[in-house]
């Protein structure tokens, strides 16, 4: 080569850098982004600021597909680990019309009142519900003669309890004199009537009352305004308990249900049911695609000497998702359900229920969303053939003839919450048991969508607290973690997980690039609640030393230190261009945070596992995240520095 080819050579290679560097450059990007959205209508309404090598997008766009977009553009000019979106959808798709009932919440009241602290905090509880009844007071009543007649109870009996009472019900009709009250129609709250001494007969109705009756027991029910029931009159010369248990069920409707909770945050249980379309993602790999390996081969013999040792505890994945993805994973998880239930029934003094009723059914896709997962944990459950991580599916739906596990789970919720208050179940609780399950699963959709699942949040509910009976019974004080690989509508639900519990959710953190799921902005349930509860693990999508890939979500870098949130690889099926794929064209590949999500799960579960040292249920959830704070990596790019290292994870 001539000197002067030589320096032409050069010079050519020197072009390429200074293009690429230019390319790379902040204003080259910025021309580049206000080109990409200049000719759109709605890009007037956005604004782009850098910080450092991040994009921030803020301002409205019009709907969630434009959101997509514009975190996809973004993404595709300063990379998918430099993009933070946090616009607002202006005309945000309600998930229910306002006034539509989206469920129940049930709350069990010791109706034995006594105007102790802890009668009136239940007290004071009830009354601040949105849900009210009405009562017809004649021309001769005063608003004592109202009470007493309602609540069985006076200002000379339990004058603390009538004062609150009181108050309140002037406050909802306006009463300038709380005790002059007009003909007509009076707002009351839906406090159960205060539980008396009676007769065991038939008494009669009185004001608000629309059934009277009495139990086999001799406890007397009632229904005020098909709102309350209540089993808490007891009859002459019966020695009543220190407690009456009295079940308040009220609708919710979409604007009232953050109201409802938040008068009901300070009572200690409750049971809700409230409606929920949770979405997937979806992939159309090659059928004769090969499973994406994320162990290198120092972590696989790392895992493998792991799952050679004798484990201290059980420690189970529930993985609720579309169904079963095939008769094997049908099989184990009833398998395991059928424990779970035989402890909690054992636990209650009920007679054991068999759920193996039916066969398989497969589900009427060849790729449900749950086959995906089985495939993503494949390489971690075929090395665990002594099944020490225990796995169960549990469909969010009716498709595959799941009623009756979803029955026992949501019963044995239902009694749980009711043995929380209550010295003994009744026929009674049994009765209100059946009805409440009833009533959830006219909820959730009884065919298949490969897209979306109309179903009910007290399915969530149901597995956590049935796992949780079941584990605080343990010696080796179990541990269990709840999966969620999919999303539902922001600002739709309003989900508090239990504090003090023996199991966490794992929470896909969704596929948009740029998206901060616990923005105050536009978060994404339930994995916003990674930094307000310990009890929820956001899961994020990320490959060693490339960082974020397939358009993950994430979270507040900023607040990163008090985040419950980890990474993970969650890559399943590569597709035809594995690059294109991890650079977020994810439509002829699978992965996502669905699949993120169950592997952090089952890594958790396996260290958890062969933790040697008990923990107390009441911290070790914090234990458990300081301790993958103390895993984490330093790194310029936040996200990689949260990837979940098996090695140092599983090491003794």
């Amino acid at each position: 080569m001539t000197i002067r080819s030589t320096i032409a050579f050069i010079s050519l290679v020197l072009l390429a850098i200074l293009g690429r560097v230019a390319l790379s450059s902040r204003p080259v990007k910025s021309v580049r982004i206000h080109h990409a959205f200049a000719h759109l209508q709605w890009a007037a309404r956005v604004r782009f600021d850098w910080k450092g090598k991040t994009i921030v997008a803020t301002g409205d766009v019009p709907d969630d597909p434009t959101f997509a977009r514009v975190s996809g553009v973004l993404a595709q000019i300063v990379g998918a680990n430099y993009v933070v979106n946090e616009t607002r959808v202006a005309s945000h798709e309600q998930p229910s019309l306002p006034g539509q009932t989206i469920g129940t919440i049930t709350i069990p009241v010791n109706s034995r009142y006594d105007d102790s602290p802890e009668s009136l905090q239940q007290i004071s509880a009830i009354l601040r519900l949105p849900q009210v009844e009405t009562v017809s007071v004649t021309a001769d009543q005063t608003l004592s003669n109202v009470i007493l007649g309602r609540y069985r109870f006076g200002p000379s009996d339990l004058p603390r309890s009538y004062a609150l009472l009181a108050h309140r019900i002037a406050e909802l009709n306006a009463l300038r004199d709380a005790d002059l009250v007009n003909p007509g129609r009076l707002k009351v709250p839906v406090l159960p009537p205060r539980a008396l001494e009676v007769a065991p007969l038939a008494a009669p109705p009185h004001a608000g009352i629309s059934y009277y009756g009495f139990s086999a027991e001799g406890t007397q029910g009632l229904i005020v305004n098909r709102s309350i029931m209540e089993e808490a009159v007891f009859a002459r010369g019966v020695e009543p308990p220190l407690s009456a248990v009295s079940l308040v069920s009220v609708p919710v409707t979409a604007s009232d249900l953050s109201s409802t909770r938040s008068a009901l945050s300070n009572l200690p249980s409750g049971l809700s049911s409230a409606k929920m379309t949770i979405t997937f993602a979806s992939w159309t790999p090659a059928p004769d695609a090969s499973i994406h390996k994320t162990l290198s081969p120092a972590e696989v013999a790392v895992l493998r000497a792991t799952l050679a040792k004798k484990p201290s505890r059980n420690a189970t994945v529930f993985i609720l998702d579309d169904g079963w993805p095939d008769g094997a994973t049908y099989s184990q998880s009833i398998d395991e359900l059928q424990r779970l239930s035989d402890i909690a029934r054992d636990h209650y003094g009920f007679a054991h229920v068999n759920l193996k009723t039916s066969g398989f059914t497969p589900l009427p896709s060849s790729r449900p969303h749950s086959s995906y997962i089985r495939d993503a944990l494949k390489e971690f459950t075929d090395a665990d053939t002594g099944h020490i991580v225990k796995i169960v599916y549990v469909p969010l739906s009716r498709e595959q003839n799941s009623d009756p596990v979803l029955r026992e789970l949501l019963l044995l919720h239902f009694i749980e919450e009711m043995a929380r208050v209550s010295p003994s179940i009744t026929a009674s609780d049994l009765n209100a048991a059946n009805d409440y399950v009833t009533k959830v699963l006219t909820n959730i959709q009884s065919k298949y969508d490969d897209q979306k699942i109309s179903t009910d949040e007290a399915i969530v509910e149901a597995v956590w607290s049935t796992a949780d009976v079941v584990a605080k019974q343990s010696r080796g004080k179990d541990v269990f973690f709840i999966n969620e690989s999919w999303t539902v509508a922001s600002g739709s639900m309003e989900d508090n997980h239990p504090g003090g519990s023996a199991g966490i959710a794992v929470v896909a953190a969704g596929n948009v690039p740029g998206k901060i799921v616990n923005s105050d902005i536009e978060g994404v349930d339930f994995a916003k609640q990674c930094a307000s509860s310990r009890s929820v693990l956001a899961a994020i999508n990320v490959v060693r030393g490339k960082g974020i890939v397939c358009n993950s979500s994430i979270v507040k870098s900023e607040f990163i230190d008090d985040t419950f949130v980890a990474s993970f690889d969650g890559e399943v099926f590569p597709g035809a261009n594995e690059t294109d794929c991890l650079n977020g064209d994810v439509d002829q590949c699978a992965c996502g945070t669905s699949f993120s999500a169950p592997r952090i799960s089952w890594l958790l579960a396996l260290a958890e596992a062969m933790r040697t040292e008990n923990a107390e249920y009441a911290t070790w959830n914090v234990a458990l995240e300081n301790k993958l704070k103390r895993l984490r990596a330093n790194d310029s790019v936040p996200w990689i520095g949260l990837y979940l290292n098996p090695a140092q994870l599983l090491k003794p």
